[in-house]
């Protein structure tokens, strides 16, 4: 009975192999799949760091677009809280901004911008910047998966 099963497996009484004694070792294929991935991964996150170290060196310089203007002025807007015990020159401001200026996209970066000047207490461009360019990041490594 021993001589017709194969090497590595024990025949049991029902003149089947058993499995169950048999030691499993992956394909090679599998190892060099992962190997693969793994380079890869290694690769994409390689990618997406240097991609937001390229970014980090213009948070701090002046903006230039319209777009992130028009954010910043919403944002200021909206941490002012309504110019409450404000002068009465900066309450006619923050209404004509507040007439004139309409959000472009969903204000979701506005809103987090505003949050942050009232956190920090001054209106750092810097923090927006920071939260679009980990947010480009983000959505990035989703495209890649």
């Amino acid at each position: 009975m021993g001589a017709a099963a194969s090497p590595g497996y024990e025949v049991g009484r029902t003149g089947r192999p058993d499995t169950s004694t048999a030691t499993t070792h992956p394909k090679p294929g599998v190892a060099r799949r992962r190997a693969f991935w793994n380079g890869h991964l290694l690769v994409v996150i390689c990618l997406l760091c240097g991609a937001l170290l390229l970014r980090l060196p213009a948070l701090s310089q002046p903006s230039i677009e319209q777009r992130e203007t028009q954010s910043a002025l919403l944002a200021r807007t909206w941490s002012a809280n309504d110019g409450a015990g404000a002068p009465e020159w900066r309450s006619r401001v923050l209404r004509g901004v507040r007439e004139t200026v309409k959000p472009i996209e969903p204000p979701l970066l506005d809103g987090l911008a505003a949050l942050s000047f009232r956190l920090t207490g001054h209106e750092g461009l810097w923090v927006p910047r920071l939260l679009s360019a980990l947010f480009w990041v983000t959505g990035a490594s989703f495209s890649t998966a």
